[in-house]
């Protein structure tokens, strides 16, 4: 692994979907000792704009020699696709490790039934 990704809420300074403060995202990085690049939009972020700043940054790994992109996607299959359909012209690889996998079973949580959906 060569380094971290994610997106965040450029008014808010968090990561967008589960609203992680920018300063736990660093903290974090440092604790796993890998850089850490930020794809900041904005919010609401129309696809258009997500997709565009994705986009730039799918540029920037391939300029780096990156040959794959991993999510961290557990168990939503239109999210695997989506991304897959965003990576597929890139020349990335796409990788999903904990998709479906034994840890899927430890994330998932009862009280959320809907995140068992495919």
């Amino acid at each position: 692994m060569v380094g971290l990704l994610t997106t965040i809420e450029i008014a808010v300074r968090r990561v967008s979907m589960h609203e992680t403060p920018e300063g736990l995202l660093d903290a974090q990085a440092e604790a796993v000792g890998l850089p850490l690049w930020e794809v900041e939009i904005p919010w609401p972020c129309p696809n258009d704009a997500y997709e565009a700043a994705m986009g730039e940054v799918m540029n920037r790994a391939r300029k780096e020699c990156i040959a794959q992109v991993a999510f961290g996607n557990l168990f939503l299959a239109h999210i695997r696709e989506y991304r897959g359909a965003q990576i597929r012209d890139t020349g990335l690889e796409l990788v999903f490790p904990l998709f479906f996998s034994l840890q899927w079973s430890c994330a998932y949580d009862s009280r959320y039934p809907h995140a068992a959906q495919r």
